[in-house]
């Protein structure tokens, strides 16, 4: 199955959002800061440190910036009670 944002020289993990799974996704997530990395690759980053239990700063250099992704968790965990949409 192709997953979303998917590069030839980029590697692959388990937490990688299939492509169906990103098209359900992307429209609930209303953002207002556009980065250097799309949303998919945040989101397979977020989604790599909640399965494998690491720090955020031990994430493969492939993945974005830790601090980036952070930013984005810490936004939309900040969101989550009572909201219809995560909007950073």
């Amino acid at each position: 199955m192709k997953e979303v944002g998917e590069e030839a020289a980029r590697k692959r993990y388990s937490t990688n959002l299939p492509a169906r799974d990103w098209q359900q996704l992307e429209p609930l997530l209303v953002v207002r800061r556009r980065g250097k990395w799309p949303l998919v690759k945040v989101i397979n980053a977020i989604l790599y440190v909640l399965k494998n239990g690491c720090v955020w700063r031990d994430l493969p250099g492939d993945l974005p910036p830790w601090g980036t992704v952070y930013w984005y968790f810490a936004k939309w965990e900040a969101m989550a009670p009572g909201n219809g949409s995560a909007r950073v």
